[in-house]
């Protein structure tokens, strides 16, 4: 299955795929798929190098959420506003192309887990 593009809310524990075809050929045209419980734990601890990626930047990174757009190559960060600069907003972090290439790669990783995650929640819709 191929992915349109995903966001893993570290949060809440909580990640929502959507695929971008379901199979070779044939576009995904219905809703997205959540992962929660187990699953989104599996799909988040997968994740750790795109959070060490983070942290390497900024030790005192606390992520709430990473969206990864596999079409536009772009990856948004969300992050806990812990120096107070935003008034308890977060801060966004936007990685656009050629940038992206490191945490895209790292991306490519969590692929074949979420696609199978998804592909199994779609099965279970009937």
């Amino acid at each position: 299955m191929k992915l349109a593009s995903f966001k893993l809310r570290f949060r809440d524990r909580h990640v929502r795929v959507l695929p971008a075809e379901i199979e070779p050929g044939i576009a995904f045209r219905e809703p997205g798929v959540d992962l929660r419980g187990a699953a989104a734990d599996e799909a988040l601890a997968a994740a750790e190098p795109l959070l060490a990626w983070i942290r390497d930047r900024d030790p005192a990174s606390v992520v709430r959420s990473i969206s990864v757009d596999l079409a536009s190559l772009r990856i948004i960060v969300s992050l806990e506003d812990v120096h107070g600069a935003a008034g308890g907003k977060p801060n966004v972090l936007r990685i656009d192309a050629p940038t992206s290439g490191d945490l895209l790669a790292m991306a490519a990783s969590l692929n074949p887990l979420l696609s199978r995650r998804a592909a199994e929640a779609i099965a279970r819709r009937g």
